[in-house]
């Protein structure tokens, strides 16, 4: 199916779907490959192997699909389950997003639960609820924006700060978090309530009011914790 003015049709089952002018598909897709290039939107659920949004996509149903790239904006009024989402543009995911690996190199914002087995930035983020993940490597430089997210779990964190144009003159938080907890954790200009782990180290730039930590403890003269506490 291809809608290269505007238009509006019905959904079903295709090898291929490409929005290169204004379409809206009205009922539930599935297809092999969803490609947006101009401005399109599904009113129901979509199910696909590939997803490329270089345009402007809104869904306001369920997304499955196994690789979701967004090189422009991608409007996901519910849930999103992948197995690869890239983000290059922006991304609003109004519910949870469920996925194996997430790389943001742009903007994402998610206003329910973030779960995945690898979440790698470069990029700016705001998940409101829960980012849970396996792996989190976070390399942020400043004039990508801060990053926030309610609570943060994992097996191994790393934040760090890449210096930019920007970076050896701003010093700014570019994370924020109310509660960060896994087993080994590195932490760079980030700003937390509390960080609990078995192996903690924080590093320069960062303001935390409490550290929980089982093992291993380390603290730069460039950061600031006002309260550390060894527990069982």
């Amino acid at each position: 199916m291809t809608i290269n003015g505007s238009g509006v049709t019905g959904g079903g089952d295709f090898k291929k779907v490409v929005i290169r002018g204004e379409g809206s598909v009205t009922t539930d897709i599935r297809c092999a490959e969803f490609i947006c290039r101009g401005t399109s939107k599904a009113l129901g659920t979509v199910q696909c192997e590939q997803m490329k949004i270089a345009g402007q996509a809104t869904f306001n149903s369920d997304v499955t699909c196994q690789d979701i790239k967004v090189f422009g904006q991608g409007e996901f009024q519910k849930n999103v389950n992948a197995e690869e989402m890239q983000v290059w543009g922006d991304a609003e995911i109004s519910g949870s997003l469920k996925c194996e690996e997430v790389r943001i190199r742009g903007k994402i914002n998610v206003h329910g639960d973030v779960e995945a087995e690898t979440f790698i930035a470069k990029g700016a983020f705001k998940v409101e609820g829960l980012l849970n993940a396996g792996t989190i490597n976070l390399s942020i430089k400043n004039f990508v924006g801060q990053s926030e997210a309610t609570e943060i779990g994992g097996d191994k964190i790393i934040v760090k700060r890449k210096n930019g144009v920007l970076g050896l003159f701003n010093k700014h938080n570019l994370l924020l978090a109310e509660t960060i907890e896994g087993d080994d954790i590195y932490l760079e200009y980030t700003n937390a309530k509390t960080v609990r782990g078995s192996n903690v180290t924080i590093g320069p730039g960062c303001d935390i009011d409490k550290v929980e930590y089982k093992k291993e403890f380390y603290v730069s003269k460039d950061a600031n914790v006002k309260d550390k506490q060894k527990v069982n």
